[in-house]
């Protein structure tokens, strides 16, 4: 059924940001992870712990496409200065 295809089309489209976002959340973290050892000699490391967690709650802002299909919409925490 026609109407259907578009339907899911329609709602694939509208959960792509929210993905991409995710994706690159996700980078985000695991590219910190190291510090979350529990052998990290960092002395920021509650630093470290805050901008992660503003990493996993960042799913709660509204992300959308550019024309070019770049996310916008989104404010990026700022990771801490070793």
């Amino acid at each position: 059924d026609f109407d259907l295809i578009d339907q899911k089309k329609i709602e694939l489209e509208s959960a792509e940001p929210l993905r991409q976002l995710r994706i690159q959340r996700n980078q985000l973290l695991a590219e910190t992870d190291w510090r979350m050892v529990s052998d990290y000699q960092g002395t920021n490391q509650a630093e470290w712990q805050t901008y992660r967690q503003a990493l996993r709650d960042i799913t709660t802002q509204t992300p959308s496409l550019d024309e070019n299909g770049n996310l916008t919409g989104i404010i990026w925490p700022t990771p801490p200065t070793d």
